[in-house]
């Protein structure tokens, strides 16, 4: 009998030798896809500077040491494009992970309670009031102090108890 040796395995024994075995078969797979594109890589690295010298009229160089170099940035292009792949899965299986939107609303608790001067240049604030003054125009207390910023501290709700 040919698979007479699967007498001697237990249960688990035989789901892990399955598992293996389906594992082995996608790595298989996966090799294979990659040395496919490897071979895709190279023949189109070699192929490059003949087709960009008779169709686009360039002057590439065709010795053995360019076509060599070819392939090498080809070979590291690829090499990178797998890592940044494999980096854009991790980020994205990440943000699964993560709360939709920004922070909720509510949850910001301001503690400075003071008022802050907003300078747009460096000038002390009794120079400002008295080039008003001097201009004769009068001015609101709203337009005099409108660069003047207050932080308020958020009212608590209560809790019902």
């Amino acid at each position: 009998m040919p698979l007479e040796f699967l007498q001697n395995f237990t249960t688990t024994d035989a789901l892990l030798v399955v598992i293996l075995l389906i594992l082995f078969i996608v790595f298989i797979k996966k090799f294979l896809n990659l040395i496919k594109n490897v071979v895709l890589i190279v023949i189109a690295a070699i192929v490059f500077p003949i087709v960009a010298n008779r169709l686009l009229g360039l002057s590439l160089p065709t010795d053995f040491r360019s076509i060599l170099a070819y392939i090498a940035i080809g070979l590291a292009a690829y090499v990178i494009y797998i890592v940044l792949k494999i980096g854009y899965g991790v980020l994205k299986i990440g943000a699964k992970f993560m709360p939709k939107g920004g922070p909720k609303k509510g949850k910001e608790r301001v503690r400075v309670v003071e008022k802050v001067k907003v300078v747009k240049e460096p000038q002390p604030a009794y120079q400002k009031q008295q080039s008003l003054m001097k201009s004769g125009k009068k001015k609101s207390e709203k337009e005099l102090f409108k660069n003047y910023v207050e932080i308020k501290e958020p009212k608590e709700k209560k809790k019902k108890e």
